[in-house]
């Protein structure tokens, strides 16, 4: 295990990610074959004033099936609304994202977890719901030896795990705190940090496992970062489900911004070459149609490029260190189609590499800092526009 994290800061230290941070769309159960099946529940909000959030459940159980391509197993997403008795006992292992704080469960649920044998890992919420608190235990507490507490906001903004101390996001100080009250049945297998106002610092446990039953303190799938908590999850997860999983050190090369105002041709070629020869694979995420619409880094005059221009000298070069890279076996990843939105800059410049495509971005100032402010939907946005792009 120790070995496992070592692995992951190792590529971390090299400025390579060993896990890809989109979710991606995952169709609920997928087919392979008679591999135990894990049940991944999230809060929807079904019914009640909350159901506007669910989707953010939903997304974070596609982040954790995921991680589940790491194991030979099955599983099946759905909100915690439609739980039906006995699922948990069919299960491999279950998984609840509590993510809107109050949902109501389903009586079949919480009863289930109470009398569960196999793997439950809670995060976030509404662990209260079946964990006492200090003043009214339940049964549940003696059987995995911690209880639920309550929410604490204060400012944790660490997580220590194998002496490692990872990052938590200022923008989500919230912790689920859940108290000990037999280290012969629990233990607190990592921690989340908090510096005081008098410099002093406060732990409380993070991750907690008693008995089959695993408490995460947060969502780890939210404000995911580079040296972020989420990885001693990651880690954790071969614990969770009993299963040592081999060792895999996948990443992704990926050449960034590929059109020919980006990048010359010969340093494109260089860094193809280079990666060919030490027998990396790679791809690029290539821009089909360069325009700087303003003139921006043009004198004022607009210019655009396709590389599909054959009578263009520029494009020809572009198409030949294109296909000379997919020879060395780099392949084409379409990054957008202009990678700007129009002549308005959205926020930057209006061209292509500099701004964004499928949505509106505007620039705020925060004391004095300019930083990219929230983005909204374009006004033009629908299905059939973005297939137009593509």
């Amino acid at each position: 295990m120790n070995t496992r994290l070592r692995s992951l800061f190792g590529w971390l230290k090299k400025g390579v990610l060993p896990f890809a941070l989109a979710a991606l769309a995952i169709a609920s159960t997928p087919a392979r074959g008679a591999s135990p099946n894990v049940l991944i529940l999230y809060d929807s909000g079904t019914g009640t004033t909350n159901a506007s959030v669910g989707w953010i459940g939903n997304l974070d159980a596609k982040f954790l099936a995921n991680l589940l391509g790491h194991f030979d197993l099955n599983y099946t997403i759905e909100p915690v609304e439609n739980y039906q008795s006995g699922q948990i006992s069919g299960a491999y292992a279950t998984f609840y994202l509590g993510t809107i704080y109050g949902n109501p469960l389903p009586a079949a649920f919480t009863n289930d977890v109470l009398a569960a044998t196999n793997t439950v890992c809670w995060f976030r919420y509404n662990l209260w719901q079946v964990s006492g608190t200090a003043f009214s235990p339940q049964p549940l507490d003696s059987k995995i030896g911690f209880r639920f507490l309550g929410l604490d906001s204060s400012g944790f903004t660490n997580v220590l795990y194998k002496n490692i101390m990872l990052l938590k996001n200022p923008a989500d100080p919230e912790i689920g705190v859940a108290g000990i009250i037999n280290p012969n049945l629990a233990t607190a297998v990592a921690t989340a940090w908090e510096t005081n106002a008098d410099l002093t610092t406060t732990n409380v446990p993070y991750i907690t496992h008693g008995s089959n039953f695993w408490f995460v303190a947060d969502d780890p799938f939210e404000y995911m970062g580079e040296q972020d908590r989420y990885l001693a999850f990651c880690d954790v997860l071969h614990d969770i489900l009993g299963i040592n999983a081999p060792e895999g050190h996948l990443a992704i090369i990926r050449l960034e911004d590929v059109t020919m105002e980006v990048y010359a041709t010969n340093d494109l070629t260089s860094c193809v070459d280079f990666l060919h020869t030490n027998n990396v694979p790679f791809c690029m995420a290539t821009i089909p149609y360069y325009t700087d619409p303003l003139g921006y880094y043009n004198s004022g005059i607009p210019e655009s490029h396709r590389i599909s221009d054959s009578t263009d000298s520029d494009s020809v070069d572009m198409l030949h260190a294109l296909e000379h890279a997919t020879n060395s076996g780099g392949q084409i990843l379409i990054h957008g189609y202009t990678h700007q939105y129009d002549s308005t800059p959205n926020p930057y410049t209006g061209v292509s590499a500099d701004d964004f495509e499928f949505w509106r971005e505007t620039l705020l100032t925060n004391n004095g800092i300019v930083e990219i402010g929230t983005n909204q939907p374009l006004a033009e946005d629908s299905t059939a526009w973005c297939y137009s792009r593509i």
